[in-house]
Order: structure tokens, then C-alpha cells, then sequence
């Protein structure tokens, strides 16, 4: 059998831990190809609906060759590319023989249809993390070295397929994504910082989040480490610091962090911390905000109407890390022991 997982669901594979290290990863399935590698799915959903006894505890996305082969099943929703569109080089993975995925780009420009302009701004924000949810851990964060799928490569992909029903729609909203957050905080944080005013962002130009910074040796004996990384870089070259006991809750991990602050202020570099109640509390964390703007030279003054639709930004972000959390704890994570299982 053999399927392409698409859409939500490759949404979750990309965003857990499964993609850092595939089984049996492949690497690019050639398009041209598709054709084969997708010869009579409808019987392959039959066969994966037989094995399972008829049905599946949490809705599985697939991606089928035509608009023929579309049909519904119960949780099992199949998607056709639209008809005419080439996809190009590297839109879709092969994880195995018998499984393949969407590619991360491919992925965000499918999510245009199935999620609202704020959901679909996190989604960008988490296929461009350097976290993945820790697969049979759902609430745990396994750490990644480098980005495999930056903000860039994601411009560049939705840039090479113009023609697909979304990409304007996505591309505009592909703008508001910042990369390489480090925890589902810091999304929250990067996005009511970078979203635009209208849409209820501050819209501070040029953030960079977790920019690493190199060390001289006389630095990393202060640091007791090779290099630093900023949560957030401001364009003036101040750094914002998000301190949160759910992430640094160890004597070890704060002392890491004293020493981070240390460091970052014997290179003359201007911290500004802001906690967990701080954000949690918007009218605290707009004050933070209004004291960034003076350091960056803005100086016109918020009327209500921007401060209201910032509030309610805000008040969504908190929400949706919510409803992200419970969502976690619901996911079946055997779904992908399922798939593979019967693949």
C-alpha cells in the first residue's frame, strides 16, 4: 500500500519528532513519478480501512492521484493536486516504500484552505521551529541544532508555484512567520512582535530569533559555552530574553541563563527580560513594547483602536497555545504506527 500524507497531517508529522529522523527515509520522491507511487490509492484506503476495522480514531489527510479518486471515508479526508499544476522538485518526501509526505512548503500552502490567517501564521512559525514535539511525549520539546526549513526556503517554494490555488493568500501570510522560535511561547512572542499593525501586531521590522552569537575564549570561559543565542534580535541590535520556569525550571538552567545575561552585557549588548507573567499580562507586556519602540526611534503613539486590536492578537495567542496544548494531549500517537504498520 502505498500513501502520501498530506495537508493537517503532514502538518503534525513535520511539527513532531518523527521528521527529525525518519524510518527508513528516502529522501525527494520524484514528481514525475507521483503517478506510480499513487496507482490505485482508492483500493490502498479500502485496504487501510479493512485493516483497521473499518475506521480510525483521529483524521488521517491523504493526498490521491485525481479528483476521481477523491471519496470520503470516516476520519479519512483525500486531496488531489489541482488539475494542470506541476508540482516542482522536492514537494514531496518518501519516508519509505510504501509512505510519503508533502513537503513543509507544499504542506503550509494546503493548510490555506483548512485554517484561518492566524493558524496558518503559527503553522509557518512551527514548520520553521527549532523544536519538534517529542512523538511519545506529546507535551515534551525535543531540541534541534539548525532549522531543516527555514522562513526562506518557505518564500522560495510558495515563489515556485504561482499558479496554485492559495499561493497569493499564502505568501502574504508566509510574511508574518518567523523562524527558528525555540518553545510554542516564543512563537506567540515572535508573532504579536512581527505581525503587522492591522492584523494586530506591533510590526517591528527585521526580528531574527535565536541568532547565534560567536564567542571569544575569554567569553565562552564566561559563558561556559561556545556561543550564545538570542530569543529575539532587535534591529538595533538589543535582545529581548524570554525567562520561563517551564523551560529553565533546573538550578543548572538558571544558572545558565545568569551567566547568559552576564555575558551579553560584558559585550556591551542591551537585555530586556520579560517573563512569563509579564507576557501573560498585556498590559505589562505592552509597556515592555512601548519602551522597545523608544529604543528603536518609533515614536508615534498607539490609538485605541490599535491598542484593541493588539489586545485581542494577544488574548488569540494565549488561546491557541491552549487549545495547542489540550490538542497535544488528545493526539494518537499509534496513528503513525497505524499507517506504517499497514503500509
Amino acid at each position: 500500500m502505498r500513501l502520501v500524507l498530506c495537508g493537517i497531517t503532514a502538518y503534525e508529522f513535520w511539527r513532531s519528532s518523527l521528521s527529525i529522523v525518519p524510518p527508513d527515509f528516502r529522501g525527494f520522491l520524484n514528481t514525475s513519478k507521483l503517478t506510480d507511487f499513487l496507482h490505485d490509492t482508492g483500493a490502498d484506503v479500502n485496504k487501510l480501512l479493512v485493516n483497521t476495522g473499518g475506521s480510525l480514531s483521529t483524521d488521517l489527510h491523504l493526498l490521491v492521484e485525481s479528483q476521481q479518486e477523491r471519496r470520503i471515508a470516516p476520519h479519512i479526508f483525500c486531496h488531489s493536486v489541482p488539475a494542470g499544476t506541476r508540482l516542482p522538485k522536492g514537494s514531496i518526501y518518501q519516508i519509505s516504500d510504501e509512505i510519503a509526505v508533502v513537503s513543509p512548503g507544499l504542506c503550509f500552502l494546503q493548510l490555506v484552505s483548512e485554517l484561518d490567517d492566524l493558524a496558518l501564521a503559527r503553522a509557518g512559525c512551527d514548520l520553521t521551529a527549532l523544536y519538534r514535539r517529542d512523538a511519545t511525549r506529546n507535551r515534551d520539546l525535543i531540541q534541534l541544532d539548525d532549522a531543516a526549513f527555514t522562513k526562506q526556503d518557505l518564500l522560495d517554494y510558495l515563489a515556485s508555484v504561482p499558479d496554485y490555488r492559495g499561493a497569493k493568500h499564502a505568501m502574504r501570510i508566509a510574511s508574518w512567520v518567523l523562524d527558528r522560535a525555540r518553545s510554542p511561547r516564543e512563537v506567540s512572542m515572535a508573532m504579536l512582535m512581527n505581525m503587522p499593525t492591522k492584523a494586530g501586531g506591533y510590526g517591528f521590522p527585521d526580528l531574527k530569533a535565536n541568532q547565534v552569537i560567536q564567542l571569544s575564549d575569554e567569553l565562552q570561559a564566561l559563558a561556559r559555552r561556545e556561543h550564545l543565542e538570542c530569543d529575539i534580535l532587535l534591529p538595533n541590535g538589543d535582545m529581548l530574553e524570554y525567562n520561563s520556569s517551564t523551560h529553565h525550571d533546573t538550578d543548572e538552567e538558571l544558572e545558565f541563563d545568569f551567566e547568559k545575561i552576564a555575558t551579553l552585557q560584558t559585550m556591551q549588548r542591551t537585555v530586556i527580560p520579560v517573563s512569563t507573567r509579564q507576557f501573560n499580562d498585556f498590559d505589562k507586556f505592552d509597556t515592555i513594547m512601548r519602551g522597545v519602540n523608544s529604543r528603536l526611534g518609533i515614536r508615534r503613539k498607539a490609538g485605541d483602536s490599535v491598542l484593541a486590536r493588539r489586545r485581542g492578537l494577544h488574548e488569540q495567542l494565549l488561546n491557541a497555545e491552549k487549545a495547542q496544548r489540550f490538542e497535544e494531549n488528545l493526539v494518537d500517537t499509534a496513528r503513525w504506527r497505524l499507517v506504517v504498520a499497514h503500509g
